[in-house]
């Protein structure tokens, strides 16, 4: 059997990360997965934890906001109940998505669990977010969305609407779509 070099990990490994809280004061402790012949990350890497989150190795933070210093570290809930065994790791058949955009833009992407991996995001309209770009993670419902992701996330594939055009008497166009019934007025 051949050796693995020093800097990759001999098996499946939860390393821990400090990161900065996504809201409150008190710092969040991850757990980010390695496994067995992956590189073990050093300072500067970035990593996806256990719940999600995009954390970025190295020292903790040394403030929580500018002029706030950090004195707390909790253990983040759901690196913790994923850990555990108290909830199960999302499996890639459900329909886990998450929502993201550039930071400063306006314009929201979907990005399904198959879109994701180590190093990047693919949303469901092809756009790519690398690791190091500035990402904002949104909540279902919260912002503009695009809407090729929009479409694309339907339970069922689009149909585009298929417009004819007749002729009436007095030489107007009329548009209907042929998705819809005609009614019948009284």
């Amino acid at each position: 059997m051949s050796e693995l070099p020093a800097d990759t990990a001999g098996e499946p490994l939860l390393i821990d990360q400090v990161a900065a809280p996504e809201a409150g004061l008190i710092l969040q402790r991850h757990k980010v997965f390695v496994d067995a012949g992956e590189l073990l990350p050093i300072d500067g890497d970035r990593a996806i934890a256990l719940c999600g989150a995009g954390v970025l190795f190295g020292p903790p933070p040394a403030e929580v906001e500018p002029g706030i210093p950090s004195t707390h570290v909790e253990d983040c809930h759901d690196c913790r109940a994923i850990h555990l065994g108290e909830v199960d790791p999302p499996a890639s058949d459900d329909a886990v998505r998450w929502f993201v955009r550039r930071s400063g833009e306006v314009q929201v992407h979907i990005v399904p669990a198959d879109g994701v991996t180590a190093t990047r995001l693919v949303a469901l309209c092809g756009t790519t977010f690398r690791l190091g770009d500035g990402l904002e993670r949104l909540v279902p419902g919260d912002g503009a969305p695009c809407v090729a992701c929009l479409i694309g996330s339907l339970s069922v594939p689009a149909t585009p609407l298929r417009y004819r055009c007749d002729v009436v008497p007095l030489g107007l166009l009329v548009f209907r779509s042929e998705r819809r019934p005609r009614r019948a007025y009284r």
